[in-house]
């Protein structure tokens, strides 16, 4: 009886087909996980930036003291440090304030009067349109006052949730840069009603709220300078808030604190803390440090 031999077949073993099916679902999920990881990364990174932007606060900064009606270019007053902040942060959004007559080229204006207007009447404007363009709407912004500005910021602060002014102010940081909180008599000759209120002791100083919170709390934070000629470190940190510097080197007069753009942490401030004075070398330029400051980086 003639024998016949197997039929041929072309299909795998099943111990090799669960090898090969077993290597195909890994190569499957590498590849899912690589995409999912992709997707992922770049659904971080978007967040990311979105994050960034979002954190990115609005700035309104306050110019200080003009002895005229002629005010001041905005844009020459705080050009060097928007150049800065932006370079920086590109998403900062940068508001400048004009309040006297011949003020220009400024973002937006709570004013038009001249140095006989009472600080108090500008710190009411000032909140008034904080309020109105962005507490009411949600919108934190942090307050940054150059001289007379710092004043005009605190005041604005502390009408806040008083009769005449704004209910409530979202206000998380407030900066003032060389602003007579404690006074000064470089101006008692002037005859202006701004002058007389920054004088040492004026009824207008002495009845300022110690240190007015926004809604949710304000971080205050004070900067002065050994050189300053105009307001003293004393004055210029006379306020009960816990972030307060005295810049030692470079020695910045009145205005040039707002010029110095420099980068580099070559730096020397006096720190003013409830205990004592602490000096503190490799700290940020000017400029550097109230960005920092302005965006929530320097505590």
């Amino acid at each position: 009886m003639p024998t016949t031999a197997p039929a041929r077949t072309d299909r795998p073993s099943r111990p090799a087909l669960v090898g090969a099916t077993a290597a195909l679902m890994l190569v499957v999920t590498a590849l899912l996980a690589s995409a999912c990881s992709g997707s992922a990364q770049n659904a971080a990174a978007i967040a990311s930036s979105a994050d960034r932007r979002a954190a990115s606060p609005v700035v309104v900064l306050v110019h200080g003291f003009s002895p005229g009606p002629e005010g001041y270019s905005c844009a020459d007053y705080w050009g060097r440090l928007e150049s800065a902040f932006r370079r920086w942060d590109p998403h900062v959004k940068l508001v400048t304030v004009g309040f006297v007559r011949g003020d220009h080229d400024c973002g937006t204006r709570i004013g038009s009067d001249g140095p006989y207007t009472p600080i108090d009447d500008i710190g009411r404007a000032l909140a008034a349109k904080v309020y109105e363009s962005y507490s009411s709407r949600g919108i934190p912004v942090v307050l940054v006052g150059h001289s007379m500005g710092g004043l005009i910021v605190r005041s604005a602060m502390a009408q806040a949730g008083l009769i005449g002014g704004p209910p409530f102010l979202l206000v998380p940081r407030a900066v003032t840069i060389e602003s007579p909180h404690g006074g000064t008599n470089a101006l008692r000759r002037c005859g202006y009603a701004e002058c007389n209120e920054m004088a040492y002791g004026s009824a207008f100083l002495r009845r300022l709220a110690p240190d007015p919170q926004g809604r949710g709390g304000t971080v205050w934070t004070l900067f002065g300078s050994a050189g300053d000629g105009l307001v003293t470190p004393a004055s210029a940190t006379d306020m009960p808030v816990a972030q307060r510097y005295v810049y030692e080197h470079p020695a910045y007069n009145h205005l040039p604190i707002v010029w110095d753009e420099s980068g580099v942490t070559n730096a020397r401030w006096r720190e003013l803390t409830t205990g004592k004075p602490i000096t503190h070398n490799d700290v940020p330029h000017s400029l550097r440090a109230i960005f920092l400051t302005a965006t929530g980086q320097l505590h």
